[in-house]
């Protein structure tokens, strides 16, 4: 045990701990912003009294000008917009990150067309319908997925699910959808 507590502060003082790591977001926040112009950093400490020395960090946002721009990793496939980190997921949190997300790419109206994928965590449909409800919201499909599973247990239903999922014409994935359905209603 001793060994173990010797390795940990030695690691502790030559790389650092988590909560000094905390202390470098405003140089970090300083450095992005002066070496990506146009990037979006910003950071929500919490002070719950005068006496702390250090605030307690609760979340930031960052988007990088690049990202802005239009840039496509290879294959055009999808990039991140923003980076968040935050305390936890709730509808308040979910709310902040799409007002930075609304004050810097927006403002949307019903005349631009903006869908969002989510995986239906804690109070993000909440902040959808306040922040911004003229957006379209799709589910992904391994969630949808694995929400079904627990009530029809196959293989064949977890292969029929994923060929209409992946399928790229309209007519391979009606047929996948018809086989779905049809072992559905089987069960």
């Amino acid at each position: 045990m001793q060994v173990y507590r010797a390795k940990k502060n030695a690691l502790e003082e030559i790389e650092g701990s988590h909560g000094t790591s905390y202390s470098k977001l405003p140089k970090y926040v300083e450095l992005v912003r002066h070496h990506n112009l146009g990037s979006i950093c910003k950071i929500h400490y919490d002070m719950p009294n005068l006496i702390m020395k250090e605030p307690r960090f609760f979340r930031m946002f960052i988007s990088f000008k690049a990202q802005n721009d239009e840039f496509l990793e290879d294959g055009n496939n999808r990039f991140p917009l923003v980076v968040v980190m935050s305390e936890t997921k709730n509808r308040e949190v979910w709310c902040s990150f799409l007002h930075f997300f609304e004050k810097y790419f927006g403002p949307f109206d019903s005349h631009v067309p903006l869908t969002f994928m989510s995986d239906r965590q804690k109070g993000l449909n909440l902040a959808y319908e306040e922040k911004i409800p003229q957006g379209d919201v799709r589910y992904y499909c391994r969630h949808i997925y694995n929400n079904a599973k627990l009530q029809f247990p196959r293989l064949l239903q977890r292969n029929y699910s994923w060929e209409a999922t992946k399928s790229f014409d309209i007519l391979g994935h009606n047929k996948a959808k018809k086989f779905l359905t049809w072992g559905l209603m089987e069960k």
